[in-house]
């Protein structure tokens, strides 16, 4: 059988009414039958007293001249009453003076001092009915003149009163009964009223849990505590409703951001990744859920950076700059991370959440502003705002070092001529290609620029000597002089390159490339495809004058 606890709210009600209810007739049948005990017990002692009395004075004279007949037929008489089973009458020495008996075919008389056969306990008290005893007994003295001279003892028969008492309880029973099946319909009906309301949300509910649908009501049948609870229970689903098409959109919206976004318990440890955060780091949610969030980290930084993050979340709650993270390929990339921590109502934290963008492009878009902001589009050689800085930068280091530099100004000849009859795409190539042919002829440590149009500045660090920048120069005119096919032509060009020296030309940037400019010109108007030095330059050992001298070596006429 299963505990009461276990049974379904309707077999409770039922069977709470039916206990009651019987329960109550039991404690109403015990106390109306012990009252009607007490009560019919009471006026049979209440008769059989006044009996004593009337046989007491009745028996006084013949107990007083010992005239047991006289006694005898006196207790005769008590033959009219059918309850009476005894009487007898004793002296003052409670000797047996007369007797009589219900059982007996008639009544007898003792003599004198006959011993009593009878017990002289009384056969009953005032509850003698109800303590399962058949006779009542009551006893009364006998008195003449003041003076009592015996006593008279009345047995009565309990047994019909006890039987008369269960008829009367049968009939109570049989009159209760149908109050009983009255009650049990009640307890039906009541259980029907009050279970099946909750029977039916209970249904609702099991429905709304299976089917994950917040929008269905459990119908309403009263005001009663039951229609409380299903307005509460319906408002509650209202309330699940719009939370969950809240969540819904929260949820569509981070699966379908751009954003990476990581949410971490306050362990930090992963709990839920977006779809943007494995096409970014290449780790599937399975893979990182339950993980924390180091499995990211690449080299880049050293513990102290984390320190930071952390102290600085923990002051603001939030914090949000630059790192470097790793994808599952190993790859290590630049991510702009903002680093949150959510509150419960009560004020602790419960989340963290990380939202990243790889910002490579951005990076690789930044690199290419900045390349293309100190380099020259065309040719991918530094521009002249560069080179100036560069400039600037290795005559402060010659000055502090005593460093001999060199800065040659190259013109192209004939370029113009190039533009004009092949057009411009077959001039970008050629500039192209007088870049590269520059740049091969320097050294590591050199640098050189495009300063505009068909002009290029080279800077020669460290020199030994002058005549080493001479050398270079007689390279760069012979490579140049070399034709270049443009667009299926060999294009035939030739340079014109003046040279100035740090510290014999100048100790500043404009005084060294003024006087490089001049020299250059020098250059063209004695014949081009050749270098001039400056002025102020000695004269290299081959004897060739900075102003006038051209170099044999390398000249293409």
């Amino acid at each position: 059988m299963r505990p009461f606890r276990d049974l379904s709210i309707r077999s409770k009600l039922a069977a709470i009414i039916v206990v009651n209810f019987f329960v109550a007739l039991a404690l109403g049948g015990i106390a109306l039958t012990a009252r009607y005990a007490a009560t019919e017990q009471d006026k049979l002692a209440d008769r059989l007293t006044v009996l004593a009395k009337v046989i007491g004075t009745n028996s006084s004279a013949a107990l007083a001249f010992n005239d047991h007949l006289a006694a005898q037929d006196t207790l005769a008489a008590l033959v009219a009453e059918p309850a009476i089973l005894a009487a007898r009458v004793y002296d003052s020495h409670d000797r047996l003076f007369a007797r009589y008996g219900a059982h007996r075919a008639g009544a007898r008389a003792a003599g004198v001092g006959a011993p009593d056969n009878d017990d002289r306990a009384p056969a009953g008290g005032d509850n003698a009915f109800l303590s399962g005893t058949d006779e009542l007994r009551v006893s009364g003295p006998i008195v003449l003149d003041g003076e009592q001279i015996g006593t008279v003892v009345i047995d009565a028969d309990l047994r019909p009163l006890r039987l008369a008492l269960l008829r009367d309880v049968g009939i109570f029973c049989l009159v209760i009964l149908p109050a009983g099946l009255v009650a049990l319909a009640l307890a039906a009906l009541l259980q029907k009223i009050v279970s099946g309301p909750i029977l039916r949300l209970a249904q609702t509910m099991r429905r709304v849990s299976d089917d994950k649908d917040y929008s269905v009501r459990a119908e309403k049948h009263g005001n009663d505590e039951v229609g409380a609870l299903i307005d509460g229970f319906n408002e509650m689903l209202g309330q699940i409703r719009t939370r969950d098409e809240q969540l819904r959109l929260a949820a569509n919206a981070l699966e379908s951001t751009g954003d990476a976004i990581m949410i971490t318990d306050p362990q930090l440890r992963i709990v839920s990744v977006n779809r943007a955060f494995t096409t970014m780091t290449g780790y599937a949610r399975d893979e990182v859920v339950g993980k924390r969030p180091r499995v990211l980290r690449s080299d880049r930084h050293q513990t102290a950076f984390y320190v930071k993050i952390w102290k600085r979340v923990r002051a603001i709650g939030q914090w949000h700059g630059e790192i470097w993270g790793r994808r599952k390929s190993g790859e290590v990339y630049p991510q702009w991370v903002t680093f949150s921590e959510v509150k419960d109502p009560a004020g602790k934290v419960s989340h963290y959440v990380l939202v990243s963008n790889d910002i490579s492009q951005y990076k690789d878009y930044e690199a290419r502003l900045e390349f293309l902001a100190h380099h020259d589009a065309l040719t991918r050689l530094p521009n002249r705002a560069l080179f100036h800085a560069q400039l600037r930068e290795t005559l402060l280091r010659a000055r502090r070092q005593g460093e001999l530099l060199g800065l040659m100004f190259v013109d192209l000849d004939h370029f113009k001529a190039v533009n004009d009859t092949l057009g411009h795409p077959a001039g970008d190539q050629l500039l192209i290609g007088a870049a590269e042919r520059i740049r091969a002829c320097l050294r590591e440590s050199d640098m050189v620029a495009r300063q505009g149009g068909d002009e290029f500045t080279v800077l020669l660090n460290d020199l030994r000597q002058v005549e080493d920048a001479a050398l270079i120069a007689r390279k760069l005119v012979a490579e140049l002089v070399k034709p270049f096919l443009l667009a299926g032509h060999a294009v035939h060009i030739s340079a014109s390159i003046g040279i100035a020296c740090y510290p014999q030309d100048g100790d500043d940037a404009e005084t060294l490339l003024r006087h490089a400019d001049a020299a250059m010109y020098v250059a063209k108007e004695q014949g081009r495809s050749d270098f001039r030095f400056h002025t102020a330059t000695p004269a290299p050992e081959d004897g060739s004058l900075a102003e006038t001298a051209p170099a044999t070596c390398g000249s293409a006429g």
